[in-house]
Order: C-alpha cells, then sequence, then structure tokens
C-alpha cells in the first residue's frame, strides 16, 4: 500500500512538473511574439491553435488537427524508444507550449479584449483536452526512454521491460483514441462557432 502510494504521488508530481514545461512554453512563445509581433500563418508555429481561414471545411479542420496531433504523439512513442529521448519529449512539450502562445498572443494582440470569449468558446477546451493528452504522452515516454537507459547504461537487469513495452505501445493506442475523438470535438466546435466570432 505505501508503495502503491509513493508511485501515484510521483506520478502526479511528474503530471505536474510536465504542465509546468508547457507553461514556461508559453510564457516563451507569448513574450516572443510580444517582441517580434510575427503574424505569421505558417502551421509550424500556430499548429491550428487559432483558426485562421473560417471557411475551411468541417473534414478539413478535422485532418489538419488530426495530422499534427498524431504527429506529436508518434514524435513521444519514437521518443521512448530511445535511451535519450528525454530531452526530445520535453522540448517536445515546451515546443507546443510555444505554439500555443504565439497563437493566443497573436489573437489578443489582433482583437484585444474582444478575443476573450472566442477563446473560451472555441480554443481553451481543446488546448486543455490536448495539453493533458500530450502530458500523459510525454509522461509515458519520460519513463520508458529512462528504463531503457538504465538497462543499457546502469546494468540495471529488467527481466519486464518487454512486457512494459508492449503495454507501452497499448497505452499510446490508447492515447490516440483519445486524440481522434478530441480532434473531432475540436473541428465540430469551430464549425458551429467560429463565423460567430471571428
Amino acid at each position: 500500500m505505501k508503495f502503491r502510494t509513493n508511485l501515484n504521488t510521483r506520478h502526479n508530481t511528474s503530471t505536474v512538473l510536465l504542465h509546468t514545461v508547457i507553461f514556461l512554453g508559453i510564457i516563451i512563445g507569448s513574450i516572443f511574439n510580444a517582441v517580434y509581433d510575427l503574424q505569421s500563418d505558417s502551421i509550424i508555429l500556430r499548429q491550428n491553435i487559432a483558426p485562421i481561414d473560417v471557411k475551411i471545411s468541417l473534414l478539413d479542420s478535422f485532418k489538419s488537427s488530426l495530422f499534427i496531433y498524431t504527429a506529436f504523439l508518434i514524435s513521444f512513442a519514437l521518443n521512448g524508444l530511445f535511451a535519450i529521448g528525454q530531452a526530445f519529449s520535453i522540448l517536445l512539450l515546451i515546443f507546443r507550449g510555444f505554439a500555443i502562445g504565439f497563437s493566443l498572443s497573436s489573437i489578443y494582440i489582433s482583437l484585444g479584449l474582444k478575443a476573450v470569449i472566442p477563446v473560451a468558446v472555441t480554443i481553451l477546451p481543446k488546448l486543455v483536452a490536448v495539453s493533458v493528452i500530450f502530458v500523459l504522452s510525454a509522461r509515458e515516454s519520460l519513463r520508458l526512454s529512462s528504463k531503457i537507459f538504465s538497462f543499457l547504461f546502469l546494468s540495471v537487469n529488467d527481466e519486464d521491460i518487454i512486457n512494459y513495452i508492449k503495454l507501452y505501445f497499448i497505452k499510446f493506442a490508447i492515447l490516440t483514441v483519445f486524440i481522434i475523438v478530441t480532434a473531432v470535438a475540436e473541428s465540430a466546435i469551430n464549425y458551429f462557432f467560429i463565423d460567430l466570432f471571428y
């Protein structure tokens, strides 16, 4: 019981820290855009966070979001398979946070306080959902990467590592289902509400 409590505490602590990493990226992205005032439509910078084309179809919106989210999930999953993948997973979270900060600051620079309701309705829900999924993905990636590092370089004998890797892919399959549902919900919200606000 004590071991399980300690394990849950570690998981909760790591989850909070990873959310903090995203928040750090948000601050960096916001400051970057405030200083340089870049009105960029780059998908790399915006990552479909803020709606740009109000005439985009429901299907195109879904495909665009799903492509970006799947690319992140695949990157997290691959990072976990390498002994030095931890750093890349952390950088991915910072990059995601940077894109959030960059996109939101662009909206507020353009619309001012009028952006509060549109952001709350069309953007904030998906940001929360996707951030949670990405944090869980990063956490699993970091755990497996650490296990592989210990196994290869610290001579830690982990007989269950093969089973752990199988469980790892099952977890990512579940996260993929969640990300598909999120992309569907996001596309529907954009489709029904975007004309009201933008």
